[in-house]
């Protein structure tokens, strides 16, 4: 370890992999490398703009590649491309939809991303509410989600959905909570519906959740049915579809 490397994150290890980090003058992680027993050692380097927020990831070999992440003047991305380098987003240089994995970021007034252009061309586009909750996602014409929370019960908890592809049937799957913010039970319907069941043979699945007095879920049970099973190592559980 370098002097200037005290007091920061050097590495992370189990039993079967770890990576060690590297920092520059400024403390940020500037290179890192992942270790697992039996392959390759992976190596990433890292870049930053004079804002501290991350520019560029240098990808190991085979492929080498330089991912370049463009902020503007409030540091929110506007594109990010494999092809572009750091001096074209200090050039202030539009990046094409082709040569890019995400562009054409937007943002509402409040800052949240509302749209952005993917690498296939397709838009995606995001909407919120007055409390700023994601109400609606969409990608171009091929998939539409819209969220509902609610209205004298909205706690934030997402407690229907509706997921609309064009030429299949639209599915519906509900919420619900309990006095904790809880999911308690879950399930999926091809119509409309304000609570779950379950079980209930009109839902392509379901589950209905408990937990023990320190809030761990105990057991989950539904369609396809569901059990909690201890795991091979102590401490952990598995859950099986039966």
């Amino acid at each position: 370890m370098v002097e200037r490397e005290k007091g920061l994150l050097t590495s992370v290890w189990t039993s079967a992999s770890g990576t060690d980090y590297e920092h520059d003058l400024a403390g940020r992680v500037s290179r890192s490398v992942q270790h697992t027993s039996g392959l390759d050692d992976k190596a990433f380097t890292y870049s930053y703009y004079a804002s501290d927020v991350q520019a560029s990831v240098v990808y190991p070999l085979p492929s080498q590649r330089t991912v370049v992440t463009c902020v503007d003047a409030q540091l929110r991305p506007l594109w990010v491309s494999g092809t572009k380098s750091v001096a074209d987003c200090v050039n202030n240089a539009t990046v094409p939809a082709a040569e890019a994995y995400a562009s054409g970021m937007q943002y509402g007034s409040y800052g949240l991303l509302t749209q952005m252009t993917l690498g296939n061309g397709l838009t995606e586009a995001t909407q919120y509410n007055n409390r700023l909750q994601t109400t609606q996602r969409s990608l171009a014409s091929l998939w539409t989600q819209v969220n509902h929370y609610g209205t004298t019960n909205n706690t934030g908890n997402v407690r229907k959905q509706v997921l609309t592809v064009p030429g299949m049937t639209t599915l519906t799957p509900v919420y619900s909570y309990d006095f904790a913010n809880r999911l308690d039970q879950a399930a999926e319907y091809k119509s409309d519906r304000s609570e779950p069941a379950c079980p209930d043979a009109t839902s392509a699945w379901c589950e209905d959740n408990d937990y023990d007095q320190w809030g761990n879920r105990l057991k989950a049970v539904g369609t396809p049915a569901i059990e909690r099973r201890p795991c091979a190592k102590p401490g952990r559980a598995c859950w099986l579809l039966l």
